[in-house]
């Protein structure tokens, strides 16, 4: 009866498997100056859920502009799917390109963790994965966020 019982427990804990945490404590997105008249763009959202923004930006899946600077907070749900997304891309193993584009804008998110930086830029992603500029470029809209001029 115990050999019974022990056996269900061993199952239970089995199934009970909880997600790994993340190990990303920051995400930047960072928008770089073309030789055109560009904005240049700065995102630092941390772990803690804080939130920090400096620029303008605007894409073809949003017609909203922000100019200035803000700080608030993101929630947990935006956090956890940032990281998750990430996490799903293998960020620590992608191939990165060691060139510039001649007159574009550079894209790249800083993935900071386990006191590692890791660069990722736009081209250097997989498939639709660059998708993951777009959500943290977005991410303001989501946010309480507090003008900072």
């Amino acid at each position: 009866m115990r050999t019974i019982l022990l056996l269900c427990l061993l199952v239970l804990a089995a199934c009970n498997d909880p997600k790994p945490k993340s190990d990303i404590t920051d995400i930047e997105l960072v928008v770089n100056n073309s030789l055109g008249p560009t904005e240049i763009t700065e995102i630092k959202i941390d772990s803690a859920l804080n939130y920090n923004f400096y620029g303008g930006w605007a894409t073809d899946k949003t017609s909203r502009v922000v100019n200035g600077g803000g700080s608030g907070k993101i929630s947990r749900v935006l956090w956890d799917t940032l990281t998750t997304r990430l996490d799903q891309i293998d960020y620590e193993k992608l191939k990165r390109s060691n060139g510039t584009t001649a007159d574009a804008q550079e894209l790249e998110i800083i993935v900071h963790y386990k006191n590692r930086i890791e660069h990722l830029k736009a081209e250097d992603l997989p498939g639709n994965a660059s998708n993951i500029f777009y959500d943290v470029a977005n991410s303001y809209i989501t946010g309480k966020m507090q003008n900072v001029k």
